[in-house]
Parts: structure tokens; sequence; C-alpha cells
């Protein structure tokens, strides 16, 4: 008897702290999440379709309309933020809705690698390719973007400025220990430079500086070639663009607006910005327009005055 009631007690114990650590586990809302629920954020890989088993569109051409999104951060903005910040930013919950938006429309994410392959190599490209790319290596691009582009089963390429990375303490920027457990979880990185600092105005040694050294990194802590270039606040000129190819990359994006992507324009590849005041009408229409509107004048704030990393 008394050891029955020893049992019953146990379980019941058991019972009472699963309910109570449930919260705690993996996929639980958290502060760092925005709100946003990431229960099932990261997927089994049973979970995630082949990608090698897309349709294919045959034959490649010299063009191909791609829109390529521009991200920076993703965080909750306080109601009265500048428009500069409006501009740089998009909820988490605003984020989720347009991941989940372009998988219901068949859209698939693909890589720089893929596109690069596409006009250079003859490869093919599933239907509806898009590239989502996230600037600058703000820690919620770990904390919030990584497991929601796993619960949908995308791939985005990612530009963290490598200085940033080396002086950081894992709290506003990314860790070279989360970039390579987002490289080995399928996620594409890029360079964006040592210190963010514009390309144009430099001296061809600095650049080369710029663009060989962050690289290197990049490819030291992914084990992964490094084929594409952000350049700074979009800024370049006809020496940024020379270089860059020297240095080895064999794609670039600015921040020029566009969807249609060139064989003839690798370095200069079009994107578009998603600003905060998105709703899903205003995005789908921004990502199928053939004129999509441009960096919004006078809202790029390149390096982000915010960050005591922007100078280092």
């Amino acid at each position: 008897m008394f050891h029955r009631a020893l049992l019953l007690l146990l379980l019941l114990s058991a019972l009472i702290l699963s309910r109570v650590m449930a919260p705690a586990a993996i996929g639980a809302t958290d502060d760092r999440s925005g709100g946003i629920d990431l229960r099932d954020a990261v997927g089994s890989p049973s979970a995630c379709a082949d990608r090698t088993t897309t349709p294919r569109l045959i034959p490649p051409q010299d063009s191909v309309t791609l829109p390529i999104l521009m991200y920076h951060h993703i965080k909750q903005l306080p109601p009265k933020a500048s428009a500069t910040w409006r501009n740089l930013t998009v909820s988490p919950q605003a984020f989720e809705a347009q991941l989940r938006y372009l998988a219901e429309q068949g859209y698939h994410t693909i890589y720089f690698s893929e596109l690069i392959a596409y006009f250079n190599a003859g490869a093919s490209l599933p239907e509806k390719p898009i590239i989502l790319t996230f600037d600058d290596g703000w820690i919620d691009h770990y904390t919030v973007v990584y497991p929601l582009l796993q619960k949908y089963c995308m791939v985005g390429t990612f530009f963290p400025p490598v200085n940033w990375v080396e002086n950081g303490n894992g709290k506003q920027v990314i860790s070279w220990e989360m970039i390579e457990e987002m490289s080995r979880g399928g996620m594409e990185f890029g360079s964006h430079t040592l210190n963010h600092h514009l390309l144009t105005g430099q001296t061809e040694k600095q650049i080369m500086a710029q663009l060989v050294d962050s690289k290197a990194a990049l490819e030291q802590h992914t084990g992964k070639p490094v084929v594409v270039f952000a350049y700074p606040g979009g800024g370049h000129n006809a020496l940024a663009v020379s270089l860059t190819a020297k240095a080895g990359y064999e794609a670039a994006v600015g921040i020029m607006a566009g969807v249609e992507q060139t064989r003839d324009d690798l370095f200069l590849l079009h994107r578009i910005t998603v600003p905060y005041s998105d709703d899903l009408k205003t995005f789908a229409a921004r990502i199928r327009s053939k004129r999509p509107p441009p960096f919004l004048p006078g809202s790029s704030l390149w390096p982000d005055p915010r960050s005591e990393l922007a100078d280092r």
C-alpha cells in the first residue's frame, strides 16, 4: 500500500513539474522573438521537402524576374520611431506573415550561388525564385529570422560586417558561433566589408583590404566559399565594382530597386527594401511590381549612429 501511494505521488509530481517547465521548452515564446510564437520553428529535415525536387525553369536565360528582398532589423518599434528606423525595420509578426505569404504563393527561396550558376553555368532555377537578404548582422537575425526561416523551410543570405562581429559580445550583433550554426543550418553568408564604411572615396588598397579580409574571415568560419558582396549604404563606383570582381566575388548587391536581374549586372543586382509600414497587400504588390519604389531618399543612415560598433 505504501509503495503504491509513493508511486502515485511520484507520478503526480512529475506531471506538475512537466506543466511548470513547459513554457521554457524549445519553441516557446520569449522576449527576443518580439512576441511571436516560435513553436516548431526549427523544423526537422523530414519536415522540409528536398529542394532539388522543386519544379525548374528550363532553359536559363540572360535575365530573370527574381525579387531580392532587403531587410535590416526585425524587431518592434516604438510608435514615434523615425522614418529612418521605419524604413530599416520590419516587426517580427509582419516578417512571419510575409514568409507565410511567400510559402503559400509558391515562391522558392534560393542562394546567390544558385543565381550565379543560372547565369554563368547554365543551371536551372526553381519556379518563382526569390532571395531574402539581411544586412548588418543584427542579433535578431539569429533569434528571430533564423528559426522562422527554418520553420518555413526557407533559406536566407546574411551580410554581417566582420569587425562588428569580432568586436561584439553576441548581444547586439551576431557572434561567430551563431554564424557557424546558421551556416550549418543552411544559411548563406556574404561580405559587407570589415567595418561598414562606404567603398567610394577609399583608395584601391583600402578597398581591397575591406573586400579580401572580410571574405577570408567569413570563409574561415563557415567553411564555404563567399561569392556575394553587399555594398555598404549601396555606395559604389566603377573602381569598387571592378575590385569586387578582382577580389574573387561573383556577384554583388546594392540598394537599386528592381526585380529584373541580368547576366550583365551580376555586380549591380537590384534589391527591394521592405519597410515597417507594409501590410500584406502592399508587400505582395511590391514584390510583383516591375518598378518597385526606391529606398526612400534621405532615410538611409550608414553606419547606424545608434550602434556603438559602427566606427570600429
